[in-house]
Order: C-alpha cells, then sequence, then structure tokens
C-alpha cells in the first residue's frame, strides 16, 4: 500500500476512498480500520514532506533573490560620473553583469 511516485499515490487515495465508503456505510471490518489508518498517516507524512520541501524551495528562492541584490548593488553606476563606468568592474556603464542581470529580472539600470 506505501509507495512512492503518482502511480502509487493514485492508488492509495483509490484505497482510502473506498474505505471511507465503508466506514461511512458502517460495514468496515476491524482489519480495514487498520489499513484506513495506514493510509491516513501515509497521507499525512506525504503531506508534511510536500510541505517541508515547499519551505525549502520558498527558502532558497528568498536566498538567491538576496544574492542578486548583492550582485545588483556591487554592479552600479559611478555616482559622480554616471557615463564613467560600472563601481566595481570599471566597464562603460551598463556593465555586461548589470545587462545580464535586468535581461532576467526585467529590471532597468
Amino acid at each position: 500500500m506505501i509507495g512512492s511516485g503518482r502511480t502509487a499515490r493514485h492508488a492509495r487515495r483509490e484505497q482510502l476512498l473506498v474505505l471511507l465508503s465503508r466506514m461511512q456505510r458502517g460495514v468496515l471490518l476491524d482489519v480495514e480500520r487498520d489499513l484506513l489508518r495506514a493510509a491516513v498517516d501515509t497521507e499525512l507524512a506525504d503531506a508534511e514532506e510536500a510541505h517541508a520541501a515547499l519551505e525549502r524551495a520558498r527558502e532558497t528562492d528568498a536566498r538567491r533573490k538576496n544574492q542578486i541584490a548583492l550582485v545588483r548593488d556591487m554592479h552600479r553606476p559611478r555616482a559622480e560620473r554616471r557615463e564613467s563606468g560600472c563601481v566595481q568592474c570599471g566597464i562603460v556603464w551598463p556593465c555586461p553583469t548589470r545587462r545580464a542581470l535586468d535581461r532576467e529580472t526585467g529590471e532597468q539600470p
């Protein structure tokens, strides 16, 4: 009953629906009660795993956005003469790094 992947999940949920239907009708056997508990426990574990994966993805996304912001801040025009170049690399503004970042994010230098 316990398995991974879309097919196994679908099979577990089909079994869960059958067991819930039998419980609702009052014809659930003791052995089926144990199967129902196991199916619910598996679904809860899958949900917890999915939530944890989503939280990790959000944390990774936030770290990457912070890293991009740091690089963006490093590659900025010189304040005294904008056309003189990038503070970080000295290349005429906007430098290739800043252009690449702006192209990816849709922002303007």
